[in-house]
């Protein structure tokens, strides 16, 4: 997209020439400003369009009533992983981002899940079960296995039963 901004004529006989407004350019050949592009700002007293960053973006086109002065961060529980991004993609299930303005969600830490798309964090894995790394939902202790701790990581931190008792899928304890 070539977005040089020049100085301009305004309105029909304008004799003097003025640069565009913010979230506008004027393409090469022209005397109109138009709107910077989805995905690209212009600021106040700005040469020309720039892309928005990552984590950055931009909804208005030039069929829209305001131009783009500024790219919006995108808020927490989503991300732009790509300059130019028109919106901002939602993170998914095991995955969160607690701050604005990023470019990528984080994969749940052992003995954490998320199972909600777009959550700004992971959430503590519950007795019974364990969490592997980048979990949408809590997995049961294996039958023959138990535990009364919350935050388990991995299958072998769930606790054998003892010789003589039974522990059914997902028990918090051993009888």
């Amino acid at each position: 997209v070539n977005t040089t901004a020049k100085s301009v004529r305004r309105g029909r006989g304008a004799k003097s020439c003025e640069g565009c407004n913010a979230g506008e350019y004027a393409p090469e050949q022209s005397w109109r400003c138009k709107y910077c592009p989805a995905g690209y700002y212009s600021p106040p007293s700005s040469p020309a369009c720039t892309i928005c960053a990552k984590g950055f973006y931009t909804t208005r086109n030039s069929t829209d009533a305001s131009p783009n002065a500024w790219c919006t961060s995108c808020s927490s529980g989503k991300y732009a992983p790509r300059t130019g991004m028109t919106t901002c993609l939602i993170c998914t299930r095991g995955r969160s981002q607690v701050a604005t303005g990023q470019s990528f969600c984080t994969g749940c830490e052992a003995g954490k899940y998320q199972h909600g798309q777009g959550e700004r964090a992971c959430l503590e894995c519950i007795a019974g079960s364990y969490c592997e790394v980048g979990a949408a939902a809590p997995l049961p202790c294996l039958e023959g296995t138990y535990s009364s701790t919350a935050g388990l990581g991995a299958a072998d931190q769930c606790t054998a039963c003892p010789a003589g008792s039974s522990c059914s899928t997902g028990s918090l304890g051993h009888t």
